[in-house]
């Protein structure tokens, strides 16, 4: 057990290192910094100040249309496909394979470490956007802007389904890495078309989306914040049940696509090779 667990925690730091040493990081960061920059110039354009009515829309459009369904899975996109190439590309593979690490723990830890970096980028971002909308706000126009809960209580909300959001589509574009040499191109498809498509349209395909799962899991802590959805009553009690939760669902695609990737590390050849252009 200790010859497999010390070397783990070597390759778990290291990779924490590692990420946050790349030039990705960077651009990572400077992606998660736009909602609350989108914040700010909204509150700018509006003289600094924004109606009770248009407060909360804002607040939850940026977080769950821009930031949940946006900026996190393109994040998520850059950091999919360095979990094994990376270390591939610098020739290191081998080095953590000698040290009794089979391919499959070698993917699994680097996930986790890259799933930390991933979930601590999020709530920054969060509480980023949060800050940038209700520092220096009347705060008797905050109370009349989140009638249905405090701003504390949706915040909340949000950090805690962050990191269930960073497992989900960090686990969905490292198995597209493993799958295609064009990763980013066809993680960009997915985004478009089973994200952003398939996931809001009123039918059970939607179930297997990752942003899906991720609403309905804000929606089971806050069900006022499905009034920011332009669909009708109905449909959306159908979309979104009272009482539920996607935790369950989510956790059991992201166990299925870690599987995957790691049966497909173990399976496929990792020798160094350049990076693919996409």
């Amino acid at each position: 057990m200790s010859a497999t667990l010390t070397p783990a925690i070597s390759l778990f730091g290291f990779t924490l290192r590692q990420t946050v040493a790349e030039r990705r990081s960077l651009l990572a960061m400077l992606l998660m910094a736009l909602p609350a920059l989108f914040a700010l110039l909204i509150r700018w354009a509006n003289g600094g100040a924004l109606r009770a009515s248009e407060l909360w829309e804002v607040y939850n459009g940026l977080g769950v249309y821009m930031l949940l369904g946006g900026v996190l899975p393109m994040t998520a996109m850059l950091f999919g496909p360095a979990l094994i190439t990376a270390e591939s590309e610098h020739g290191t593979l081998v080095y953590w394979f000698t040290r009794r690490l089979k391919r499959w723990q070698v993917l699994i830890v680097r996930f986790a470490a890259q799933a930390v970096v991933l979930s601590v980028l999020g709530i920054a971002a969060m509480v980023a956007l949060h800050f940038a909308l209700l520092v220096r706000t009347d705060p008797q126009l905050v109370q009349q802007a989140f009638v249905n809960a405090p701003p504390a209580t949706e915040l909340r909300a949000y950090l805690t389904v962050m990191p269930w959001a960073a497992l989900g589509f960090l686990a969905v574009f490292t198995l597209i890495s493993l799958l295609t040499v064009k990763a980013l191109l066809v993680s960009g498809l997915y985004l478009v078309f089973v994200e952003i498509v398939l996931g809001n349209l009123p039918a059970a395909v939607r179930m297997y989306s990752i942003s899906h799962q991720i609403r309905r899991s804000l929606a089971g802590d806050l069900p006022h914040i499905l009034k920011i959805y332009a669909p009708k009553v109905e449909l959306i009690e159908q979309m979104y049940p009272r009482g539920g939760s996607g935790a369950g669902t989510l956790t059991i695609i992201v166990a299925i696509l870690l599987v995957f990737s790691a049966i497909l590390t173990t399976r496929k050849e990792l020798s160094a090779r350049p990076a693919a252009s996409d």
